[in-house]
């Protein structure tokens, strides 16, 4: 089964990801007083960091069993929505300053 260099086992990283995915769920970046964003970027804000999250946890669940191509892929996946989700923070950012 899949272990970390420290020898720990996968779905302890795994449980830890899901744990950090509750608590994006429930921090999240909210829109200053006042302003308005469009549907996309709320849904981006809103679910993307928490997204990225899920995707490692599965990967870790994943690679614990040994289905290490399909970890190795929804951790890819997890770095484009990751690296779509910091896009879209700083462009919410920006739009908010004026």
């Amino acid at each position: 089964m899949g272990t970390t260099l420290w020898g720990l086992p996968m779905y302890l990283f795994g449980f830890f990801c899901l744990f950090l995915m509750l608590g994006y769920v429930v921090q999240w970046p909210k829109p200053k007083a006042g302003q308005k964003r469009p549907f996309w970027l709320h849904l981006l804000l809103r679910w993307g960091h928490a997204a990225v999250w899920l995707l490692l946890a599965a990967a870790c669940f994943l690679w614990y069993a040994g289905y290490n191509p399909l970890g190795n892929q929804l951790a890819a996946n997890a770095m484009i929505v990751y690296i779509i989700f910091i896009v879209a923070l700083f462009y919410d950012r920006r739009a908010a300053k004026g």
